[in-house]
């Protein structure tokens, strides 16, 4: 695989980190969802997106 599609791939996933990071809080407030799955789903996409930025920095 190439560096060029990699670095896309990371960037896919790093904007998946950050949907589930921002999605969430939106769920919560219409009542989608309750604050536990929103804390769940917040720190699974923390973590996505910290580890998938810091991987496309350092490319």
């Amino acid at each position: 695989m190439k560096s060029g599609s990699l670095n896309i791939i990371m960037w896919i996933i790093a904007f998946i980190g950050l949907g589930l990071t921002i999605i969430p809080s939106f769920l919560l407030f219409s009542g989608g969802i309750d604050s536990s799955a929103c804390k769940t789903l917040m720190a699974v996409g923390m973590v996505v997106w910290f580890a998938a930025r810091i991987s496309v920095k350092n490319q």
